[in-house]
């Protein structure tokens, strides 16, 4: 298959991709695009076993491409990866030393390279089989991998095929249709292979209990599964790799599309209860742990138990989102039996750019750039070419920022992604917005966002990174309560949906700012400076990642330093005091009460998302007893095309002559 699909890729007269220019800064160096991508300062440590770490790409192969910081640090493309892995495979191979590449899942869904073809096979294929192409030895899949339909009946052929007992879904079954109970793995239940250099390695893979997969696939709670009758045969595997003569396990490697913590986890999503059973059966051996799903850097070490209390021979590490991170694990494993303790463990989290990947392989523009590569960044280019994600609908002349500016009710909140689809609503979708006779009012959670809107074109791309709502025609709801109702309605449903969010948090993702549940993935989950008053800057660092974790020193993993973004505490003022609503979810809204002094009992027309609309709201308006129901609001607009139908009517693009710096 990989032979096939170079074969399919190759092409002559290669133009590699650039960065669109959009952000001219000159007040701010931090996010200067004439300033270089910054290349790492220290080479990377090598172990015995070396991994390298993807998760949550969520479709981003062909890299981020504006330019502007820190997306400029994240621009490197699928090929670019693929010159890069073959490279470090080869200085491995050179030096006697095992590299491993894995990945945790979620290779789709928050990027129009996947979401605008998940209706299809054949493209769905194409995807697996450029993550095949690069030769992954180990990877699972992820929630957003396994709650569509399309994708699943992809996997169930497909992946299987390709992959072998590389795929790991040791928690998840095909479930029989005549026996709920009874079930065989989608997948591999594990992988039990040798290395290169000969050492044997044993292999898992899990996935949050709280996917919501389709009719036929069930995801087993870790505790459960940890007690399930194949995990049991492997435990008396387990006994005989104690017995070096038998079958021996140099490491183990855990992969997750679970969250790693530093919150308590649930016992049904708590990859730890793994590592407890494993260190019941092999208290010394290496334990290398890779997990995804809440979209941060992120490491910490596991101590020994059962009579080497004290000793740290286990390491996990968590690496981003959307292809912006590229982690790296090394551990020696060589040591004297006789005198077992630490073992020596390197972290360090790569942007995903070129001259990162050139610096650590000590290649150049002349030798980097691998003719596979490049074949496999124009396939990328031209799948995005054939389904139209460069079509422009307007250009935007600022930037919009989910959580990097205030928005406050009433107030005028410039550069606000608030503020901005607010603008949408009124303008677009509400027939005649602020002069309609009727009174309305609008409200959302901020859940139908994925991250910023940047200034320059808004592509059809755009819309799929930054709005969940992309992929479907969910329309808006809308019924009419009396001005005493509205009054309370978004007040009420915020409680409701806190009630509901309490319960998911512990293991579902979370952000910076924000709680990411419900199955919404951000996109802004970077360390941040939480002080709305942006403090003093030093010269020479670009914006991006700036992580603090539990392994080294814990601020010692970036593989190059940055700058935080500046963002603000959305659930509080901007005095830093906390707010009336006690941690409530972040919501925003508009009205258009044409009178302000209604009565109690006049008529308001209220509009809502989709998401809410279908669960929160009707709940909000039981609690008022209140018995109305939503109705669909508008055939012609919905949440797909609200956002291009605004800008194409507002920001018109306008051909820029040539000569003047036109496209």
């Amino acid at each position: 298959m990989r032979t096939i699909l170079l074969g399919i890729l190759s092409v002559t007269g290669l133009a590699m991709a650039k960065p669109v220019n959009l952000v001219q800064s000159e007040s701010d160096p931090h996010n200067d695009p004439s300033q270089g991508i910054p290349p790492p300062t220290r080479p990377l440590d090598w172990g015995d076993v070396n991994v390298l770490h993807t998760t949550d790409i969520h479709g981003w192969l062909s890299g981020h491409k504006r330019e502007n910081y820190p997306e400029m640090s994240w621009s490197g493309t699928f090929g670019d990866f693929y010159s890069f892995v073959t490279h470090m495979r080869k200085k491995a191979e050179d030096t006697g030393e095992d590299l491993l590449l894995v990945d945790t899942g979620d290779h789709r869904f928050g990027n129009g390279l996947t979401d605008r073809t998940v209706g299809s096979s054949d493209d769905a294929k194409c995807i697996s089989c450029l993550y095949h192409q690069v030769g992954y030895d180990l990877l699972v899949p992820g929630n957003y991998d396994l709650q569509d339909p399309k994708i699943v009946e992809l996997a169930l052929g497909q992946e299987h095929e390709l992959w072998g007992d590389k795929y790991l879904t040791s928690n998840v079954d095909r479930t029989d249709e005549n026996d709920p109970k009874k079930g065989e793995a989608l997948g591999a239940r594990y992988r039990y292979w040798k290395t290169p250099n000969k050492r044997q390695m044993l292999a898992f893979g899990v996935v949050t209990s709280k996917t919501q997969t389709p009719y036929g696939i069930k995801v087993v709670p870790i505790h459960e599964m940890i007690q399930q009758k194949w995990v049991n045969l492997i435990y008396s595997l387990f006994k005989e790799a104690i017995d070096p003569d038998l079958r021996p396990v140099d490491a183990f490697v855990l992969l997750g599309h679970v969250s790693p913590g530093p919150e308590k986890l649930s016992k049904e999503d708590d990859i730890g209860l793994i590592y407890k059973a494993l260190r019941k059966e092999h208290p010394l051996t290496p334990i290398l742990i890779f997990t995804g799903h809440t979209h941060k850097r992120w490491c910490k070490t596991f101590r020994g138990e059962d009579g080497i209390t004290g000793t740290e021979r286990s390491m996990l590490i968590q690496s981003g989102r959307h292809f912006d991170t590229v982690s790296w694990m090394s551990v020696e494993v060589k040591e004297d039996p006789s005198r077992p303790g630490n073992l020596k463990f390197n972290r360090r989290y790569l942007d995903n750019n070129v001259p990162t990947y050139m610096h650590h392989t000590g290649k150049d523009e002349s030798n980097f750039h691998l003719d596979a590569g490049k074949r496999l960044t124009k396939f990328i280019e031209d799948m995005g070419s054939q389904r139209g994600l460069s079509e422009v609908y307007g250009k935007l002349d600022s930037d919009y920022f989910l959580d990097r500016k205030y928005w406050i009710a009433g107030e005028e909140n410039k550069e606000s992604l608030f503020e901005f689809y607010l603008n949408a609503v009124e303008t677009s979708l509400i027939p005649g917005g602020k002069s309609q006779d009727r009174n309305w009012l609008f409200f959302s959670d901020w859940k139908i966002f994925r991250g910023d809107i940047y200034k320059g074109p808004f592509t059809v791309n755009d819309l799929y990174t930054v709005s969940s709502d992309a992929t479907g025609n969910a329309h808006f709801f809308h019924t009419t309560v009396t001005r005493k109702i509205a009054d309370q309605i978004v007040h009420m449903t915020r409680r409701v949906d806190k009630a509901k969010g309490d319960l998911e948090r512990l293991s579902e993702p979370r952000a910076e700012t924000l709680d990411a549940i419900d199955g919404s993935q951000t996109h802004f989950s970077l360390a941040s400076q939480k002080d709305p008053l942006p403090p003093q800057k030093p010269v020479g660092k670009t914006y991006g990642w700036v992580t603090e974790d539990k392994c080294g020193n814990g601020k010692d993993g970036d593989d190059v330093l940055h700058f935080p973004l500046t963002r603000v505490n959305l659930q509080k003022e901007k005095d830093g005091k906390e707010d009336l609503t006690n941690g409530l979810p972040v919501y925003f809204w508009r009205d258009n009460y044409t009178n302000k002094d209604l009565e109690e009992n006049d008529p308001v027309d209220i509009i809502v998302t989709n998401r809410i609309g279908n669960t929160w709201v009707p709940k909000a308006l039981e609690k008022l007893g209140v018995s109305t129901k939503l109705y669909a609001y508008r055939e012609d607009v919905n949440q797909r095309n609200l956002l291009p139908t605004y800008i194409k009517a507002t920001y018109p693009s306008k051909p820029t002559p040539l000569g003047e710096g036109g496209e």
